[in-house]
């Protein structure tokens, strides 16, 4: 299973890495299917069936580095029933401002990106950080010593390298 982490160029996505310190703006879970997962604030809790279709909602020319999460056995059909039935649910708008406000987070079945993978995760018992699912940014969930970055691509039709 990956981690994937988007090193994002829009104006949001500039935003969320000046407010979290971090190079990176968006997470999201790649089951070694190929299957992706991602909360996204365009329909909110998305499911992609190939790295391809990232750029459905994606820039071209988008740097995604690919960090390795290794599984239990069994682990990984349980982490996909998970996402599965989160599939449709919102984007939770009102808790990443809650990284502006610093209000407490509220249990609203919605979701933001690091905060659908790292509680994905948990629900099986692989915890990345020592907090709660709704406090951790994409770099939170990077810095996890559980991922080994593995490899980095860039988005386009081809998903090689883009010039």
């Amino acid at each position: 299973m990956n981690i994937l982490a988007f090193r994002g160029s829009s104006l949001i996505s500039r935003l969320i890495r000046w407010q979290t310190r971090s190079p990176y703006s968006h997470v999201a879970i790649e089951l070694d299917n190929g299957v992706i997962f991602e909360a996204w604030h365009r329909g909110g809790v998305i499911k992609h069936d190939a790295r391809r279709s990232l750029l459905d909602v994606h820039e071209h020319g988008t740097q995604v580095d690919v960090f390795r999460v290794d599984m239990l056995e069994g682990f990984v059909p349980a982490t996909e029933q998970w996402l599965d039935r989160r599939v449709g649910s919102r984007y939770d708008f009102r808790s990443v401002l809650r990284f502006v406000t610093r209000r407490p987070a509220v249990e609203n079945n919605r979701w933001f990106c690091s905060e659908l993978v790292s509680e994905a995760l948990s629900h099986v018992g692989m915890f990345l950080q020592h907090a709660p699912s709704h406090d951790l940014s994409p770099r939170d969930i990077v810095m996890s010593p559980k991922l080994e970055l593995v490899d980095t691509i860039t988005l386009c039709p081809t998903l090689l390298r883009c010039s």
